[in-house]
């Protein structure tokens, strides 16, 4: 780090500086070279509000509490960063590396975290109101009673992921990668699913009222007994006529008198009712 970056993040510190202010200069200063690593200590006391930190090293940085509203963190190093309860309203972490972040109960509405990776992170109680997740991995995550309603995790890869009493409510999981996931208890209703793999998915309990499963593959996936408003697992299929097996998912109508549809988890062909 320089003398002036070091100058301008102390006098953060020391209250010298209001963030708007230091935000600017970090900015001004950053295309005049690489972006140096951040003390950890300094981003937390700044508050960081709006900051320009593309690029910035914080892999195992103490930021519990930490308010970072809409801060510019695109392509950071955040693994195994603690964040815990931070202010990530509105925060841009494209390209992010947050592999083994603990970001329980944060605050990541309306947050960007398209291409993120976060591999075995801890998102537990989270809230990801109408985040952008396209084609993050989530491979692994622990995602339990996180709130992604109307997040888009279009092509995301969420590969045994935990989302135990997760809300997913109007939530975009075209072509997800759901397989293994634990969805025990997860509210799904009004999700789009078109094309989604959930094979061998955990989905007891889970309520999908409302959700689009055209095309969606349900192979080995736990969902025997359960009967929801909209979906019954337990209906009886036709076999299919184009590839012969009995795989299929059922999709009860809203209206009593709707026609039903059956697909085939094999082939995906419709079938008819």
């Amino acid at each position: 780090m320089n003398s002036d970056r070091r100058e301008i993040l102390e006098m953060v510190q020391q209250g010298k500086m209001a963030p708007e202010e230091e935000a600017r200069l970090l900015d001004s200063e950053s295309h005049e070279g690489p972006a140096a690593a951040v003390p950890p200590e300094a981003a937390q006391a700044a508050g960081a509000r709006h900051a320009r930190w593309a690029g910035v090293q914080l892999e195992g940085a103490q930021l519990t509490g930490a308010n970072l509203t809409e801060a510019d963190l695109r392509h950071a190093d955040l693994r195994h960063a603690d964040l815990r309860h931070a202010d990530l309203t509105g925060v841009v972490l494209s390209d992010a590396d947050l592999r083994g972040a603990d970001l329980e109960q944060a605050d990541l509405t309306g947050a960007v975290l398209a291409d993120a990776n976060l591999q075995g992170a801890c998102l537990a109680g989270a809230r990801l109101q109408g985040a952008n997740l396209t084609e993050a991995s989530l491979r692994q995550a622990n995602l339990r009673q996180a709130d992604l309603s109307h997040a888009n995790l279009d092509d995301v890869c969420l590969d045994g992921a935990q989302l135990v009493g997760a809300r997913l409510c109007a939530a975009n999981l075209e072509d997800a990668d759901l397989r293994g996931v634990d969805l025990c208890d997860a509210d799904l209703s009004g999700a789009n699913l078109e094309d989604a793999d959930l094979q061998q998915a955990c989905l007891r309990g889970a309520r999908l009222s409302g959700a689009n499963l055209e095309g969606a593959d349900f192979s080995g996936a736990a969902m025997e007994g359960i009967v929801l408003q909209g979906i019954d697992a337990e209906a009886p299929v036709p076999r299919c006529p184009t590839c012969g097996h009995q795989d299929g998912f059922r999709i009860l109508p809203d209206r009593p008198d709707g026609a039903a549809r059956h697909w085939c988890r094999r082939c995906r062909a419709e079938m008819p009712a």
